[in-house]
């Protein structure tokens, strides 16, 4: 199964998946449930990952 995310949507399911974990919520869910928040998570971070290397890879103008 494929899902998309918006990273508006992906932000705010792992601010969601946050405030469970702070509010020690996670041990009253099913595993898979704590498994999908991880794999949404691990996601957002290698998006981030690969826009933060090509915003390096731009070129920066030079001022002379």
């Amino acid at each position: 199964m494929k899902i998309e995310f918006t990273n508006n949507e992906a932000y705010q399911l792992i601010k969601l998946y946050d405030l469970l974990r702070d509010m020690d919520m996670l041990d009253d869910l099913p595993e898979e449930i704590e498994s999908a928040f991880d794999k949404i998570q691990d996601e957002q971070v290698n998006y981030q990952r690969k826009v933060e290397t090509a915003q390096a890879k731009q070129p920066t103008p030079q001022w002379d």
